[in-house]
């Protein structure tokens, strides 16, 4: 398959109504002179871009790049749209959300193509990969695009959108918002064994460059890779300033380069952020631009330029992965699987600790206790339902303040994989009060568990907001205290 069949067939000029749509990019004198205008622009109508995540970063990049013409774009999301999500994702709205209406959850690629038909419904293709971008699909899904545009908000894919566009030969335009913070960066520009001149491939690394991986895929200094936005929250606008910011890298990249043979043909907007990171402070209304380092040592990179080598030298951009892409591929997951990866794809929010059944869903849990989660309010069934097991909340305490169930008990699971564990509030000052410093220090995860469980005598079930953090507590549990004994 040629580069040139991944976008649809187009006339070599501009009709009437793409000539007023698009006017003002056309007076661009950065878009060249009068007549090589209309070839930028035509050359975004025949170009194709990869979206990862269609949340509040991927909304305004999908709105922008949409409304600029670039012909196809390829958006991959797994989520439905949550009424949580329209503060700040923009691209979805609330209609299925108004009074009278049962609410059906709309997935979000479909609420996006919905969205772009209305913006640019002649010239715009919109591909919905309703998928969870992984290491079986990342090189197919990279290599039938042009470039990728990462807004996803987990450092797996990050990882995974970098190292497959690095094999593939890709530029990545990647992009994080949380609480008040923004960050852009443009990954391997140009492409490593697909460019003539030894010089430019020095120029830009990947995001595995700059954030190397330590033993057992533990995070080296990402800013945004340890928190999220479902964790520590975020201000609306923020990821839609982000991801208007990534949409403006990714068209100075498209015009800089020749979809046919894939050669930087020079910079003809502006230059990119390639070795550089573009920070963005909302509550200082500010902006940084750190210098990255260059060179390209990482694995990812390394692999990359032995494909090339083996291949003899520069090759044209491949549009569909060999066997050495795949199997390089599968040794750069193997080095990730320990990170964070997304946060969607499950239902379950109560995980047991006691029963052989380890998901949970909300329904369950209610029939299990015999008891309308609703009537929690009422003194006598939080007595009855405290007398018959224990429900460890390890959400966070902000989160735990804002909604939770009366008779849960807060134990937020950092506490709970400290050394030694730190006991939820409620009984950490009566412990403190029979114990001395050094007991203190001393104490194990199992002395905590029989003080909340009565002796380990109630049976345990831990909740949070999707069920991974409750898994995690889970597992971790029960690989320290195994039948009541110390470990």
């Amino acid at each position: 398959m040629s580069s040139s069949s991944l976008t649809p067939n187009l006339p070599e000029s501009l009709t009437a109504g793409q000539v007023v749509r698009y006017s003002r990019h056309l007076l661009l004198q950065k878009f060249g002179s009068p007549s090589r205008s209309q070839d930028a622009q035509l050359h975004l109508l025949k170009s194709s871009v990869l979206i990862l995540g269609a949340g509040g970063i991927g909304s305004t990049a999908i709105l922008y790049l949409a409304g600029a013409g670039v012909g196809r774009l390829g958006v991959v999301d797994s989520d439905v749209v949550e009424i949580g999500n329209l503060h700040r994702q923009i691209l979805h709205g609330s209609s299925s959300l108004l009074a009278g209406k049962k609410y059906t959850p709309e997935k979000k690629v479909r609420s996006a193509a919905m969205r772009v038909a209305h913006l640019n419904p002649d010239d715009v293709e919109v591909i919905e990969h309703d998928v969870v971008f992984d290491a079986t699909n990342a090189l197919d899904l990279v290599c039938a695009y042009d470039l990728v545009v990462d807004c996803s908000d987990n450092p797996r894919t990050r990882y995974l959108a970098s190292d497959a566009a690095v094999l593939c030969g890709r530029t990545l335009v990647s992009g994080a918002a949380v609480g008040t913070e923004g960050q852009v960066a443009v990954y391997n520009f140009p492409s490593i064994g697909f460019e003539t001149s030894p010089e430019r491939i020095a120029l830009g690394g990947c995001y595995r460059c700059l954030y190397p991986l330590k033993g057992g895929g533990v995070l080296s200094g990402d800013a945004m890779g340890g928190a999220s936005c479902s964790d520590a929250g975020v201000l609306g606008p923020v990821p839609g300033i982000i991801g208007a910011l990534m949409s403006v890298e990714a068209i100075k990249i498209l015009l800089s380069r020749s979809l046919s043979d894939g050669v930087c043909k020079g910079q003809s907007v502006g230059p990119t952020l390639s070795n550089q990171l573009l920070m963005y402070d909302a509550a200082e209304c500010g902006f940084v631009k750190l210098g990255r380092p260059t060179g390209r040592k990482c694995q990812a990179c390394c692999l990359a330029a032995e494909i090339c080598l083996k291949s003899k030298g520069v090759q044209k951009v491949p549009s569909e992965p060999t066997e050495r892409m795949r199997t390089a591929m599968a040794k750069l997951f193997y080095t990730v699987e320990g990170t964070r990866g997304p946060s969607c794809g499950t239902s379950s929010c109560y995980v047991s600790l006691t029963n052989r059944q380890w998901d949970i869903s909300p329904a369950e849990y209610a029939a299990l206790m015999n008891v309308k989660l609703s009537e929690g309010k009422d003194g006598d069934i939080m007595i009855k339902l405290m007398k018959k097991h224990v429900l460890i909340d390890v959400r966070s305490p902000r989160q735990f303040g804002m909604c939770n169930l009366p008779w849960a008990i807060n134990w937020p699971l950092v506490d709970l994989v400290a050394t030694p564990p730190i006991p939820p509030k409620y009984i950490y000052k009566d412990m403190k009060k029979n114990k001395t410093a050094k007991e203190m220090s001393a104490m194990l995860l199992t002395d905590v568990l029989e003080v909340i469980t009565n002796g380990c005598k109630l049976p345990a079930y831990v909740v949070c907001r999707r069920g991974i953090a409750s898994a995690k507590a889970v597992t971790f549990l029960r690989q320290n205290c195994i039948k009541g004994k110390k470990k």
